[in-house]
């Protein structure tokens, strides 16, 4: 039950959900889980089975249970004079400050970047915790800012932070006990001997059988999706245990169902992940062929993350990147994307590029980010087990609509976004992207405003829009349209009721203006009045400000880190010449022996559970997406190959830039719409390379 604004009125709103997909559930119909809003608190009302509205207000750093620190400033660097390649030194410093002592708070502290201009070619990487990389505003140069701009040919990202992966622990999975643990559960039961503790941390696994595929409708031919190609797999830490029951701290995003194959509890070994990593008050710039404004040979990514724990980006601005301005990858948990903007992005209009706000973590927060001719600028990729949240968005200019992109992702929240120009959906996107499947469940759009709003329900799950202002489609839970209800923002207030009133403050301000749009009384009919006369502030415009307001002050006194860039022969390694006499491979002259490898044939997919088994392959290219099986880093390809005596690779020709032809139809194609892997260039123009390359 929902309460919600119309004119004066207050009404009050059932929902009843029609499931669909199987025989089951057209044969029945309940109440699905639903919120109340009374004494300014949320009522949350069960379904028959238990589920319930998941928690959002764990999404974003440190469970944004406390604001983002400023972190003092340890060292600070200057850009270098002219057109100088400052990778090096810039690396350098991001490694000097790396291998300073962790303080007592989890940092080692910030390097500060001065107003300028700092030009780097390839890409900048964060290995360890603490560290952050702060500039002086991200308004750019001209206002007093600091700029990174992405030289050269690569498509690699501006800036990686980049964590050891996670590894599976080898101790056999502990099953739970429980027939069924309901959406939004926190707790459930094991056996007896379970041997948890409070505090430790622990993975749930919520696997994909053959039973719950055919459920769902997913085991069809042409779709054909697997029994363990689809597992969720939550992060949580205990909280308490109460012999056979433990408590976690984070509500689940979907059911476990014993009939489906219920759920397990898994130990991973996290100690390779880095922790309390920032980026803030910088602007990123892609450089780019002025006489190609499709040109993508350029960086992909303004900023990546893998394998990170408690990190953020804040007032970063982003321009001209082909593939989007922030990718949180796999391994990374709560992370805080805040007040970014993605601006004038150069490159094809089709297949995985201009993915402005892209997830593919948990726990991950999108607050006050703007984007601009995106293609699916606020989406969440595959498996994603949630929460996930993006709250008051704005994509502008939309070419393609926003929601999960890829195969169920688990409890996301779209609070207070706005689609111009397109929609926002939450459904079954069958084959687009490939085997894409039912992408939403337990999702909740909330006071969103689109073109279209597609809500549609799984069979064995929920997805729900509440006062949303767009065309509807659908089956899913809906209410309020073209109506606000309370409270204004789901997120901000759950998180007040878990934290506390001030610190959901932080959420604020809101553009939207419930009272404008009803009946507004004659002095606040006054007051639009005198805001007419001058344009209406925009997200961008509020981002902006927050640019300027929040950015932290220059140092001076900070120590200067005045490592000078390094003589252009330190950059040229050492050339052998490699020939072909007789059939026989020869480098400098002597003969060169050794194994065959052989890639295997290109298989047209990045599905992360498969891609390892398809081994390297040098051309092969997933946007934002490095490792074996994805975008091959060349130096650990060549090491692999050294290390077992690999003398060559027999690799065969590229047959396509993307996949526009990849199921060989004689057909010219409705739209772009095309999916990695891509075939990836490394080559580049010897005169075109800047020296300083790392």
């Amino acid at each position: 039950m929902f309460k919600h604004q119309c004119g004066k009125a207050v009404l009050t709103t059932f929902f009843v959900c029609q499931i669909f997909g199987s025989n089951w559930a057209q044969t029945q119909t309940f109440l699905p889980p639903s919120l109340g809003f009374q004494n300014e608190k949320l009522e949350y009302h069960a379904a028959a089975n238990g589920d319930r509205i998941p928690d959002f207000s764990f999404c974003g750093y440190r469970q944004n249970s406390a604001s983002i620190p400023d972190v003092p400033a340890q060292l600070r660097i200057a850009p270098s004079p002219g057109d100088q390649d400052d990778t090096i030194r810039l690396q350098a410093a991001i490694d000097a400050l790396a291998a300073l002592p962790l303080g007592d708070d989890g940092f080692r502290g910030a390097l500060l970047l001065e107003p300028g201009e700092f030009r780097i070619h390839g890409r900048l990487r964060i290995t360890a915790s603490g560290v952050v990389l702060r500039g002086s505003g991200a308004a750019g140069v001209e206002n007093g800012g600091t700029t990174i701009r992405a030289i050269g040919w690569d498509r690699e990202p501006a800036i990686r932070i980049l964590g050891g992966s996670l590894v599976r622990a080898d101790e056999a999975a502990i099953e739970i006990q429980d027939e069924y643990v309901p959406l939004g559960a926190s707790s459930f039961r094991l056996s007896k001997n379970h041997g948890l503790q409070p505090g430790d941390q622990i993975w749930i696994r919520r696997p994909s059988t053959d039973e719950w595929l055919q459920a769902i409708g997913a085991k069809s031919e042409w779709l054909g999706w697997r029994a363990g190609s689809r597992d969720i797999l939550w992060e949580r830490t205990v909280t308490e245990v109460d012999e056979q029951t433990i408590h976690f701290d984070v509500p689940l995003t979907c059911a476990l169902d014993a009939s489906y194959g219920g759920g397990t509890i898994e130990r991973w070994n996290t100690d390779r992940r880095i922790q309390n990593v920032g980026i803030e008050d910088v602007q990123l710039i892609s450089d780019y062929d002025q006489q190609n404004l499709r040109d993508e040979q350029h960086a992909w990514h303004g900023i990546i993350t893998n394998d990170v724990k408690n990190a953020w980006v804040r007032r970063v601005s982003f321009q001209h990147f082909v593939g989007g301005a922030v990718l949180v990858d796999l391994g990374s948990i709560n992370v805080t994307v805040q007040d970014c903007a993605s601006l004038q992005p150069v490159g094809e209009m089709g297949g995985y590029r201009r993915h402005s706000f892209f997830t593919q973590g948990q726990q991950t927060l999108f607050l006050r980010c703007w984007a601009e001719q995106g293609r699916h600028d606020f989406s969440v990729g595959q498996c994603s087990a949630g929460p996930n949240a993006f709250v008051h968005c704005f994509a502008k200019d939309a070419i393609g609509d926003s929601g999960p992109l890829e195969s169920c992702a688990n409890g996301v929240l779209y609070d207070n976004v706005r689609i111009d120009g397109h929609d926002l959906r939450l459904t079954n996107r069958w084959n687009h992207p490939p085997k894409a499947g039912w992408t939403a469940f337990n999702c909740v759009l909330w006071q969103c405003q689109a073109s279209q709003i597609q809500c549609d329900s799984p069979p064995d799950a929920y997805n729900w829009a509440v006062g949303f202002w767009a065309t509807p489609a659908g089956n899913g839970v809906m209410s309020a349209l073209s109506d606000f209800v309370n409270p204004l923002s789901l997120y901000q207030q759950q998180l007040a009721e878990r934290t506390h009133w001030e610190n959901a403050k932080q959420i604020e301000p809101f553009l939207l203006s419930p009272v404008g749009a009803t009946n507004p009384t004659l002095s606040e009919t006054a007051g639009f009045v005198t805001k007419s006369n001058s344009p209406a502030e925009t997200l961008l415009d509020l981002i902006r400000q927050h640019w300027n307001r929040e950015r932290s002050s220059l140092q001076s006194n900070v120590p200067l880190f005045e490592q000078e860039s390094p003589p252009s022969s330190a950059q040229k390694d050492s050339v052998k010449r490699i020939e072909i006499l007789n059939g026989w491979i020869v480098v400098d002259g002597k003969l060169k022996t050794g194994d065959h490898l052989t890639p295997t044939w290109w298989r047209g997919s990045i599905q992360p559970e498969t891609a390892e088994s398809f081994g390297p392959s040098v051309t092969r290219y997933s946007p934002g997406r490095s490792g074996t099986g994805l975008t091959d880093d060349l130096d650990t390809v060549a090491t692999g190959m050294q290390q077992h005596n690999v003398a060559s690779c027999n690799h065969h020709y590229g047959l396509w830039y993307d996949r526009r032809r990849d199921d060989h139809l004689m057909v010219r194609r409705a739209a772009a719409e095309v999916s990695p892997p891509f075939t990836n260039s490394h080559l580049r123009e010897p005169d075109r390379v800047p020296l300083g390359t790392v």
